[in-house]
């Protein structure tokens, strides 16, 4: 993993070979798994709008639906099939282009 220090642009190497998992229970955020299909329909690809509020594409399972309300995750789930026919997501339609002139 890179990190970099406050105030820095450049970025140094802080961990080889780390777990992302660990890395994020150690800063106290709680990992929802999701199914291999719901990872495939994009699930994992959402956007943040507020603490425990997203925005996911609505090609995910029940499975996630519930999970999500479980967990006390409010989603606002959209049609978003073309942007997935592209590869991406909720949280890819806010990346910024880089066009050439």
């Amino acid at each position: 993993m890179y990190t970099r220090q406050r105030g820095k642009r450049q970025y140094h190497q802080t961990t080889v070979n780390g777990s992302l998992v660990r890395f994020l229970h150690k800063r106290g955020v709680r990992v929802i798994p999701i199914s291999d299909s719901d990872e495939q329909n994009f699930g994992s690809n959402y956007l943040c709008i507020a603490p425990y509020h997203i925005v996911s594409g609505n090609a995910v399972s029940d499975d996630f639906r519930n999970r999500m309300a479980q967990e006390g995750v409010q989603v606002e789930y959209l049609e978003l099939g073309k942007l997935t026919d592209g590869g991406g997501c909720a949280h890819c339609m806010t990346q910024v282009f880089l066009r050439q002139p």
